[in-house]
């Protein structure tokens, strides 16, 4: 597997489009339960967005992390508390662990995954809602894979291509210098007769 490209221009422009999205939406959405803290948590979980490649499974544990911690605090507030819209970006870092992260660290990003999804049971968020939350980020892994084992198999043929190149090669060097030892023996056997 390629070494995963580190934080580019375009990360930093997507994070100004989600801090300016996320901050048009605090201040105009009603009934937004905790606005500021929804602002707050969104734009911080977006300046992490350029690091999602190279740390895909620390990125992935501080923003499901967040999103738990908060999801608990207002159960322990018996607040029903949704977000904001704008935070859907969060579904780029399933796809980035399962693109650039170990086997192992997919299986732990399932395992912190499955924390927010519990506390929105425990919230009393529609079986329905939850499921079907559970599966985006499932398509969102899946995605991930696909890509992931897509340039295995590209980056495999290029190898195999290169490998084939090289024997081919081989062999022509091979006969091209056979040809001329043998071009050279019988040389040196015709001086020989020459000579006697």
């Amino acid at each position: 597997m390629a070494d995963p490209p580190g934080p580019a221009g375009r990360d930093w422009l997507l994070v100004v489009a989600v801090v300016v999205t996320a901050t048009i939406e605090a201040f105009s959405r009603e009934q937004l339960v905790w606005p500021v803290a929804s602002l707050g948590v969104t734009v911080g979980l977006a300046c992490l967005l350029p690091w999602r490649r190279v740390r895909p499974l620390l990125v992935f544990a501080l923003s499901f992390g967040t999103v738990s911690a908060v999801e608990a605090l207002s159960i322990l507030r018996d607040v029903q508390w949704e977000g904001l819209d704008t935070a859907a970006f969060l579904l780029v870092l399933p796809y980035a662990l399962a693109r650039w992260a170990s086997v192992r660290d997919v299986g732990i990003g399932v395992l912190v995954m499955a924390v927010p999804l519990a506390l929105s049971g425990v919230a009393g968020d529609p079986v329905g809602n939850i499921v079907g939350g559970g599966l985006v980020v499932l398509l969102s892994f899946a995605v991930g894979f696909a890509v992931r084992y897509a340039g295995e198999l590209q980056a495999e043929e290029v190898a195999g291509l290169r490998s084939r190149e090289r024997a081919e090669l081989a062999r022509e060097l091979h006969d091209t210098v056979a040809h001329h030892v043998s071009a050279i023996a019988v040389q040196a056997q015709a001086g020989r007769v020459v000579a006697a």
